[in-house]
């Protein structure tokens, strides 16, 4: 027989299997790296807005101005060079633009469409402004619509003054137009002198913004 087994012997096999207590790693190091972390990105985002206000004071401190076709309402400035040569179509299936529709006066041009209640309201006001301003000229530029749909509105509100359509919405992307009525005022030559979004409240207002828009000499 073996000999007998004596206090703080080990057994073999036993002793070993016994894993040693799991000792955590200490939480309050990682914390702390993570806070860190959340205060340096905090900066940055601070240094980042700082310069960005800082470079818009940079621009109004040199001068540089949002040029007056830029207004609320439109998705940006309005390209004038594209809209003086966008394809445009007469009532009678002619091509033309605006350029080839200037003359020697200033026009007012509004864009509509059949479906927009206020450009509608509006049309009478319009052709009522075409025949008390005879030193400007009016032109309506449907947006969209189908030859006989615009035509039955054009008779339906009783226009006089030359309307032509924008049948691939060319001009309204020119003019960066996000909604109808649309309307902006041209010099002859081509200059975009003024432009209003929305509807106007009545003929009264749109004789108002002919005048506070024309050049000295020419309004009414």
């Amino acid at each position: 027989m073996g000999a007998p087994e004596r206090a703080g012997d080990t057994v073999p096999g036993v002793m070993d299997a016994v894993p040693e207590p799991s000792r955590s790693a200490p939480r309050r190091p990682i914390a702390l790296a993570v806070s860190g972390l959340a205060v340096v990105v905090l900066l940055v985002l601070l240094v980042a807005t700082f310069m960005i206000d800082g470079d818009d004071g940079d621009a109004s401190a040199s001068g540089t101005t949002v040029p007056a076709a830029a207004i609320p309402g439109r998705s940006g400035t309005p390209d004038v060079d594209a809209m003086l040569s966008s394809t445009l179509l007469t009532p009678d299936g002619d091509e033309t633009t605006l350029g080839d529709l200037l003359g020697d006066r200033p026009m007012l041009v509004n864009q509509w469409s059949r479906t927009c209640a206020p450009c509608v309201e509006e049309m009478p006001w319009l052709d009522a402004i075409s025949k008390a301003n005879p030193q400007i000229d009016v032109l309506g530029v449907n947006d969209l619509d189908l030859l006989e749909a615009a035509q039955r509105m054009a008779d339906q509100t009783g226009i006089t003054y030359p309307w032509v359509r924008d049948p691939a919405g060319d001009f309204a992307h020119a003019a960066r137009t996000v909604g109808l009525p649309d309307t902006m005022l041209f010099s002859a030559d081509g200059t975009l002198l003024a432009s209003k979004v929305g509807v106007f409240a009545d003929q009264a207002a749109i004789q108002a913004f002919v005048d506070d828009n024309l050049p000295k000499g020419e309004a009414s």
